[in-house]
């Protein structure tokens, strides 16, 4: 969760089929702006899935701040580490 914004990530056949059930339950509970799916990692492709990467609800954001215990950061939900 960064802000108002959420990151998912679905590395196993099983969980990928049940992306749309996730992103329910995390509107549900978390309301966000966006929700983002950073699935770029090698590992799907052994299970044979394609590597995606974009909003699976609402827009991607530009590059905003985040405050943490006084301190900010800039997340780039899109491009930074998730």
């Amino acid at each position: 969760r960064y802000g108002d914004h959420l990151v998912v990530q679905t590395l196993t056949l099983a969980m990928d089929q049940r992306l749309d059930l996730l992103v329910a339950a995390l509107r549900e509970v978390y309301h966000p702006k966006s929700i983002i799916e950073r699935n770029e990692a090698l590992v799907r492709k052994a299970e044979g899935m394609d590597l995606r990467k974009g909003a699976v609800f609402g827009e991607a954001p530009a590059p905003f701040e985040v405050r943490y215990e006084g301190m900010v950061f800039t997340v780039d939900v899109m491009e930074g580490q998730k």
